[in-house]
């Protein structure tokens, strides 16, 4: 899961992720939680998330190549 800015500006989303332990519910069963600043660079964000979607592919070996 990719989320960009958790809780700016939305005082419900904050509460959701800060208050009721919505990030230990997602790291306790297993979900790869990526955070990350909207304002930022988009090119790292892009990268980032390619490592992440590739490492997955790979350990699953459904990475192919001729």
């Amino acid at each position: 899961m990719a989320w960009l800015n958790p809780g700016y500006g939305d005082k419900t989303v904050s509460k959701l992720f800060y208050t009721f332990g919505i990030t230990n519910y997602m790291l306790k069963n297993g979900i790869h939680l990526n955070i990350r600043n909207g304002n930022e660079n988009i090119d790292n964000r892009i990268k980032d998330l390619n490592e992440v979607v590739y490492g997955w592919a790979k350990f699953r070996n459904l990475i192919y190549s001729e």
